[in-house]
C-alpha cells in the first residue's frame, strides 16, 4: 500500500534524523564534560 510506504519511508527518515542528533549530542559530551550514563 502506498500509505504503508510512505509510513515506512517517514520512519526512516525520522530514525535517520534522531541518529545524526544522537551522534551530535555524543560528540558535544565528549568534547565538553565527560559523563557515562549506565
Amino acid at each position: 500500500e502506498a500509505t504503508l510506504s510512505t509510513l515506512l519511508r517517514i520512519e526512516s527518515l525520522l530514525a535517520a534524523q534522531a541518529k545524526e542528533k544522537e551522534e551530535e549530542k555524543k560528540k558535544k559530551d565528549s568534547s565538553g564534560r565527560k559523563r557515562k550514563r549506565g
